[in-house]
């Protein structure tokens, strides 16, 4: 879990299926001396994981990552220059325990990250 430790939310709203979300980055994580030391950048990986952490608090549920049609890299985020990102997060229930998620995050009003995926309870 990211939350409370490389970042925090700072503001996040909800309504039937979708969640916007703005949160601050902890520059001082220790995952950013090792992805880059020379010149820090928020990995894929936990870009991925805050979406997830951010789907879970809005349904009560932990996730699991079942299939991703498509995961897009538009610009990196850099901690020290970009201490609040935003998260645009849509979501529908399409089977009994299947969601289909699209999800985009934003710095400055610029998309970042773009991705098309589907997620079920981690207990099914």
């Amino acid at each position: 879990m990211l939350k409370n430790a490389l970042y925090i939310i700072q503001h996040i709203e909800q309504a039937t299926n979708s969640i916007t979300a703005l949160i601050g980055l902890n520059s001082a994580h220790e995952i950013f001396m090792g992805h880059f030391p020379v010149r820090a950048v928020l990995p894929g990986a936990c870009m991925l994981q805050i979406i997830k952490e951010l789907l879970e608090e809005a349904l009560h549920s932990k996730l699991r990552l079942i299939k991703a049609d498509e995961i897009k890299f538009l610009r990196i985020i850099e901690p020290e220059a970009n201490t609040v990102i935003s998260f645009s997060i849509d979501f529908e229930q399409v089977e009994e325990s299947v969601f289909n998620v699209n999800a985009k995050i934003l710095k400055a009003g610029e998309v970042c990250y773009k991705m098309k995926a589907s997620y079920k309870p981690a207990n099914i």
